[in-house]
């Protein structure tokens, strides 16, 4: 059967109706799949990787984030780095990496920078790396900060989407 829209689904319990066996099967499959907007669920992993009284460094992430089972099969489609402080002169870029059985991949074809401000989604996702499953890890790599002063402060927001 298929997942079907929330407004779709009361039409099969209306007054005087008898649900069939195919539309109860459509009701347990949309169930918690799907909100009002017809969109498959999406799940956010925040991070901070430096504190707010902190600069920020050029690194390679040194903490992983371990992909669930409940995330296998989800693709990345946002990320938000923020910092507490602006840094002065250039920009801070960001990158997200993957490594799946021993191999690293740039998870962004574009990173994230953050230049004049408090935050940035300038990224641009590769397609090609943006998925995501069961026993990957994600690093959150600092490639470079502000040539003057380095920010204070850095957090991620991941967002990932079924696929």
């Amino acid at each position: 059967m298929s997942q079907q829209s929330r407004a779709n689904l009361k039409t099969y319990f209306e007054t005087g109706d008898t649900p069939t066996e195919d539309e109860f099967i459509n009701l347990i499959d949309s169930s918690g799949n799907i909100n009002d907007d017809g969109d498959f669920a999406k799940r956010e992993i925040a991070l901070t990787l430096f504190e707010s009284d902190a600069s920020v460094e050029v690194e390679d992430g040194k903490v992983a984030i371990p992909i669930p089972t409940n995330l296998n099969g989800f693709n990345l489609i946002n990320v938000l780095a923020t910092v507490h402080t602006k840094g002065i002169t250039g920009s801070t870029d960001v990158q997200i990496r993957r490594r799946r059985s021993g191999s690293d991949v740039d998870m962004l074809s574009t990173k994230i920078t953050i230049g004049d401000e408090f935050y940035s989604t300038d990224e641009v996702i590769n397609t090609a790396n943006d998925d995501i499953a069961t026993g990957d890890n994600l690093y959150i790599d600092v490639d470079s900060i502000h040539s003057g002063t380095a920010p204070l402060g850095l957090s991620v927001i991941l967002t990932f989407e079924k696929a």
